[in-house]
């Protein structure tokens, strides 16, 4: 047992032995191996043999430590900073609402406030007829119309105006015609009967009278003078007092419809044949017209959601342009649809007036083909409470305000521009209207206040001639770090037969590099003041403009 415990504890020690031999033995191989693998690679290096040391390297993880020392002689930092390692990337949207980052002494373009664009200035002549205006002093005019060759005044004392030049102002008698002062008057044309209808509402009555203008004079046509009690009756108009109802009217070759907003009724001005007329209970209707179709715009609640949905109504059948499926507005705010006519393009342009705006354009025969021009109506140009009369001339469309607005309204719509000029002509103007003029690019505008009327020219002129403008904004990077490259990434505009371009900076406008959209440009020069440019060039035709409403740029500058 004890000779057994002793050769135990022998072979005990000499596994031991050989244990500490081994671990020793390894240590040692190991390095060596590092100490020699060290010298060939400095050798390989001082030598420039790259072949050895390929050949004795681990692929990958060899590569990643050597490739970057022999690759380039760039500085790290600039190789950091053009892959992007340790860089910090700005990015910068100029809707144009304001001028917090414009450069004022660089800057000569003209920015709209209302519809947050910028362009060429625009260019016209604005000038009162003071002696129309002496004539209408202390007369009241509460709705205007004009056929582009006559244009009908009326007065809240019943009275008819009319001119067709500005040499003189026709006037009929209100004794002749209506002896109570009216509380709702409803005026519109018939090109078909060239004649002109007006309907007054006074204490639960509805008269109805057509009349021309003949000569110099203002003439009431034969049997005009009617009282219509049933139509009073369909429409409720005994609530007006209490409730008061916007109405519209609209008539076609003798033939009239008119609405409260909840019900639409047809009728004939010689026989008073009425027709109620359906179009799938929606909650609020408006009218519009074209040639010798009538526009219907209806707008019903769905959900959460406003849906506006528009029908064509002709002398004998209706026909829904678009149905609920696939309605031409959608919209959280209540609304109505306002309708405007291009004859010379057979195209319709409607308004969806909102606290926030919707308009499409579309050619009458094909629907689908519907340009979106909703941003035209943004929240500033509704202002709260704009109830938009249209109309279409010479190349323009034109929206003003009807008597009932609660705010004026004076927007043309040219070159794909929109131009807001009420707080430009119409500062201190409570109400305000305009209607097509006589001559080529010329309309007239109407003042309304609770004393007073007063009428002026307005001569467009498209926009100011000038070859070049600019927009150039302040520095738009915070601190001194180094900008070294950026980009133009999105944009919002129209050339219009002009010339749009784009530039970037970083060394605070001394140098500028030309942009193009989603191209990066990495800066030649040093600097650490970022900033962006356009330049709109002229178009030939001063009644274009190139324009822009939205941007969008980048940066990128070195991190701390």
């Amino acid at each position: 047992m004890e000779k057994n415990g002793k050769n135990k504890k022998k072979k005990n020690n000499n596994d031991y032995f050989y244990f500490l031999i081994s671990r020793v033995l390894i240590i040692l191989i190991l390095f060596f191996a590092i100490f020699f693998r060290v010298e060939i690679i400095q050798m390989c290096k001082n030598t420039g043999d790259n072949s050895l040391y390929f050949s004795i390297k681990t692929p990958k993880t060899s590569e990643l430590k050597i490739k970057p020392e022999i690759k380039t002689e760039e500085p790290k930092i600039f190789k950091s900073e053009i892959s992007g390692n340790n860089l910090s990337r700005g990015s910068f949207t100029d809707l144009f609402s304001g001028t917090g980052w414009k450069d004022f002494e660089a800057s000569t373009v003209y920015q709209d406030f209302k519809t947050s664009t910028i362009s060429f200035a625009p260019a016209y002549q604005w000038e009162e007829i003071k002696n129309f205006s002496l004539q209408l002093k202390n007369k009241k005019i509460i709705i205007a119309k004009s056929n582009k060759k006559e244009i009908i005044l009326i007065t809240d004392q019943g009275e008819i105006f009319a001119f067709y030049n500005e040499k003189q102002l026709l006037n009929y008698q209100k004794n002749f015609i209506f002896i109570e002062k009216p509380q709702e008057v409803l005026l519109d044309y018939d090109q078909l009967t060239q004649k002109w209808i007006v309907i007054f509402i006074s204490n639960e009555k509805v008269f109805l009278y057509s009349f021309q203008i003949q000569g110099n004079k203002i003439v009431i046509l034969d049997n005009s003078l009617i009282s219509i009690k049933d139509l009073a009756t369909k429409l409720k108009i005994n609530t007006f007092n209490a409730n008061p109802i916007k109405l519209q009217l609209s008539c076609i070759q003798n033939q009239c419809l008119i609405t409260d907003e909840n019900n639409l009724l047809k009728f004939n001005i010689k026989t008073l044949k009425q027709e109620i007329i359906k179009t799938n209970e929606q909650s609020i209707l408006s009218i519009g017209k074209m040639d010798n179709v009538w526009l219907i715009g209806g707008v019903k609640k769905d959900g959460e959601k406003y849906k506006g949905i528009i029908y064509k109504l002709s002398l004998n059948s209706q026909q829904t342009i678009v149905d609920n499926n696939f309605p031409f507005f959608s919209s959280k705010y209540s609304g109505n649809i306002y309708f405007g006519y291009d004859s010379e393009h057979r195209e319709i342009l409607a308004v969806y007036a909102a606290y926030e705006g919707q308009a499409m354009k579309f050619p009458i025969s094909n629907s689908l083909l519907a340009i979106d021009f909703s941003r035209f109506f943004p929240i500033r140009v509704m202002d709260e409470g704009v109830i938009p009369d249209i109309f279409y001339q010479d190349k323009a469309w034109w929206i003003s305000s009807l008597q009932k607005s609660s705010t004026p309204k004076f927007l043309r719509i040219l070159s794909g521009i929109g131009t807001d000029f009420t707080p430009i002509l119409l500062k201190n103007i409570l109400s305000f209207q305009l209607v097509p003029g006589f001559k080529e690019h010329q309309i007239y505008g109407i003042s309304f206040d609770e004393t007073s009327s007063r009428i002026y020219r307005f001569i467009d002129q498209g926009f100011q001639k000038k070859d070049k403008v600019i927009w150039q904004s302040l520095k738009i990077n915070s601190g001194k770090h180094k900008i070294i490259k950026g980009s133009l990434i999105e944009k919002e505009d129209g050339e219009e037969n002009g010339k749009i371009q784009y530039f970037l900076t970083n060394d605070g406008g001394k140098n500028w590099t030309k942009a193009e959209p989603n191209k990066m440009i990495i800066f030649k020069t040093s600097g650490s003041d970022f900033r962006w440019k356009v330049e709109l060039s002229q178009s030939p035709n001063v009644f274009y403009s190139p324009w822009l409403t939205r941007v969008m740029v980048d940066y990128y500058q070195v991190r701390d």
